[in-house]
């Protein structure tokens, strides 16, 4: 993610989306995947002043479980001091 984060702020862009990837069929713990997902994003945003603005972390949209895990872990950084905006998106398969 930090890669991404870097690449997509060198192009210029104002947000990033991924994937909750892993706690489907891989079966990753939802906790560990959501803290580390959103831990990433907020050491990006601590120590790099950047162009993006807005990050989604997408969900499969049946994927109730991680959902219900990721929720809460976003809102504790809701009011945080930086500018990026962390956004809980889930989506179904098209």
């Amino acid at each position: 993610m930090k890669d991404c984060l870097k690449q997509a702020a060198s192009q210029g862009h104002t947000s990033i989306a991924f994937p909750a990837l892993g706690t489907g069929n891989l079966g990753y713990p939802e906790q560990n995947v959501a803290k580390s997902m959103i831990d990433t994003v907020i050491s990006y945003a601590e120590k790099t002043s950047s162009s993006i603005q807005d990050v989604k972390i997408v969900i499969f949209h049946l994927d109730q479980k991680t959902q219900q895990v990721i929720n809460p872990i976003r809102k504790q950084v809701e009011f945080w001091p930086h500018m990026i905006d962390i956004e809980l998106t889930a989506m179904g398969l098209v």
